[in-house]
């Protein structure tokens, strides 16, 4: 699925998966909820960690971010994104979370068939390493920090590359495949 990129208005975004994302705005956060809330039409955001709101809408905002703030600054959110997210317990290892990305993923889409919106698909390639495929309509430079975030977290040895051979979806491409290592 191209990023950004989703006209199914019944599919939705919890405001509980929207959280982590404009929690990692930090002070400013508040600039960032200024332009969600102008892409979903809304004058506040709920405090209900349950509302929905259209992933649509959710989507233009986080492309109106990029195009404003750059590749970088989406990567440097994803990073800090999994700081804040809401994951299955007892994942205690790189291997476990990145496992779980795509449960955490429709988690955060409550009213979302699975494989409807894409996902994360993880294929462990030994001990410490292993290739993540994400299909969904999130930017390739959300889910590259998403990776970092995740690894960095359990090994001071990381590394997240883009597979150069595979599609990319910064590139019109419907997906974006990374090596992930720890």
């Amino acid at each position: 699925m191209k990023e950004f990129e989703f006209g199914d208005p019944s599919v939705s975004i919890s405001r509980a998966g929207m959280g982590p994302f404009l929690a990692a705005f930090g002070a400013y956060q508040s600039r960032g909820e200024k332009v969600v809330k102008r892409h979903l039409g809304v004058e506040e955001l709920s405090a209900d960690p349950s509302t929905r709101y259209p992933l649509s809408g959710y989507l233009s905002a986080m492309r109106e971010l990029q195009e404003q703030f750059g590749f970088s600054f989406i990567r440097k959110m994803g990073t800090l994104v999994f700081e804040k997210a809401v994951f299955p317990p007892g994942l205690d290892s790189a291997a476990k979370v990145l496992a779980s990305l795509n449960q955490a993923f429709y988690m955060n889409h409550p009213n979302a068939e699975e494989g409807k919106i894409g996902g994360y698909q993880w294929k462990a390639d030994g001990d410490a390493r292993g290739i993540m495929f994400c299909d969904n309509p999130y930017p390739c430079s959300l889910d590259t920090g998403i990776l970092e975030g995740i690894t960095s977290r359990f090994s001071a040895n990381w590394k997240v590359s883009h597979d150069e051979a595979m599609p990319c979806r910064a590139k019109g491409g419907d997906s974006c495949t990374y090596v992930v290592e720890w």
